[in-house]
């Protein structure tokens, strides 16, 4: 059974955190990233049904390793956090990028580490914010 490791990172904390000079906002902005990794996670992870396919080596602020035993289920975290990281904290950009796991651990995890440093320079497309026609009436 082949695993499949995803790691993601949130890119540019600080300028989301304090786009504001309102200490409230700055406040709210580190709360809202420290959540996003830990209990908003496991949120999602639990409501997609993929808790048990999942094992979290490293849940921190911002960033997280996931590693999943089947690669369905990888995909399917992979398609939809993005989207879920944008309804939760909106302007803070997410990076992303699996490998499959053929080795050790430990190669797995350099080799998701400079994907990831790659994926941090390539431009992120941010969703819309929903009007209020859409809103009210879908």
């Amino acid at each position: 059974m082949s695993q499949t490791l995803v790691a993601f990172a949130a890119k540019g904390i600080q300028n989301y955190i304090f786009a504001s000079n309102r200490l409230r906002e700055i406040v709210g902005g580190s709360e809202l990233v420290d959540k996003l990794c830990t209990s908003f996670l496991d949120d999602c992870l639990d409501k997609l049904g993929l808790k048990g396919h999942c094992t979290p080596l490293v849940q921190a602020a911002g960033w997280g390793r996931l590693l999943f035993d089947e690669a369905n289920a990888a995909l399917q975290f992979t398609q939809t956090w993005p989207m879920l990281c944008s309804l939760f904290a909106p302007g803070l950009q997410m990076v992303q990028v699996s490998v499959e796991v053929t080795g050790s651990l430990g190669d797995a995890l350099r080799q998701v580490s400079e994907q990831l440093e790659v994926a941090r320079n390539r431009p992120v497309a941010m969703l819309p914010e929903i009007g209020p026609l859409v809103e009210r009436a879908p």
